[in-house]
């Protein structure tokens, strides 16, 4: 995504300019591409504060595997941060995730730290979902989601009813791929 590059871009510039910035002066830097990159600039699991900056959560992730699924290589209609300007500012059902979502925030970080996946899986295919819904309820309505990406939720859906040796699940950023939690 664009938010880990430039993660990395920020990191990259940071060593090769030698700079000695202290966590906050990175992470606002690190904004300046993209909000949500600061996320990206640590590995492991981050918790990205309202305050705009983040906070590291204990999670054993060895046994974790992420799968993207990429279902559309051509550019979005619009942009991410466009998408969510206008979503925030025309979807009735915004304020609703928001307080839906800051309610599972405590339970994701603790499934996290137990290492509880399945937990995790549930969480974020119910927020990732609601998310889309909300951009649904935006006028007009942002569509990032496509016949494929029903079709990838489809297969892990089906996963997970097959197979009890891995545990499945599916989430969804802003873009249009789809991630898969094996």
């Amino acid at each position: 995504s664009s938010a880990s590059a430039f993660a990395a871009l920020a990191i990259a510039a940071k060593r090769y300019f030698a700079c000695d910035f202290d966590k906050s002066t990175l992470e606002t830097l690190t904004r300046k591409g993209s909000g949500s990159a600061i996320r990206s600039l640590y590995g492991g699991a981050n918790r990205f504060n309202r305050d705009g900056h983040v906070t590291h959560v204990p999670a054993d992730l060895d046994d974790f595997r992420l799968l993207v699924v990429v279902v559309d290589e051509d550019k979005k209609a619009i942009s991410s941060r466009e998408a969510m300007k206008h979503v925030v500012k025309t979807s009735p059902l915004y304020q609703a995730f928001v307080n839906h979502s800051n309610q599972y925030v405590s339970i994701l970080e603790e499934a996290l730290e137990k290492g509880d996946f399945a937990k995790v899986g549930n969480i974020s295919e119910e927020n990732a979902l609601a998310m889309h819904g909300v951009m649904l309820g935006a006028v007009p309505p942002v569509r990032y989601m496509s016949d494929m990406t029903y079709k990838v939720i489809q297969f892990v859906d089906a996963q997970k009813r097959e197979r009890s040796d891995v545990f499945f699940s599916y989430f969804y950023s802003l873009f249009v791929h789809c991630w898969t939690i094996t």
